[in-house]
């Protein structure tokens, strides 16, 4: 068995790299995050929703994150926080594909209520 896989710890050049691997990932979630946000409202907005519809519906989005949040947590804790980021991931790009092929308001509100998660994917595992 070579040293390095029984190893209980990474070494500080692996612990480097992860970290440095972490931080891309990070970024770039948070960036399509942001971005569908504003491709969000300007698609609701094209589609003819009002200030006051966007306002709704993006306060919607926010407590049914907060619910996915806890959702993702209890399956980060059961299955791994591996499973938990896929699926938070495979909702993203449902989402944005959805938002480019729907037409409807209605549709964006299904895109809203479905696809929007926190940056972190909802991950608080304790």
């Amino acid at each position: 068995m070579p040293e390095e896989a029984s190893r209980p710890f990474p070494t500080r050049t692996q612990a480097s790299r992860q970290r440095r691997a972490l931080y891309l990932i990070d970024s770039v979630r948070s960036f399509g995050t942001g971005l569908l946000t504003i491709v969000f409202v300007v698609d609701a907005r094209d589609h003819g929703m009002t200030a006051a519809d966007i306002g709704a519906l993006s306060g919607a989005s926010v407590v049914i994150g907060l619910l996915y949040t806890t959702l993702l947590s209890a399956i980060a804790r059961r299955a791994g926080a591996k499973w938990a980021l896929l699926l938070s991931g495979g909702l993203m790009v449902a989402t944005g594909l959805w938002l480019a092929l729907v037409q409807s308001p209605a549709g964006i509100w299904a895109s809203a209520l479905f696809g929007f998660l926190p940056p972190s994917g909802g991950l608080f595992v304790s």
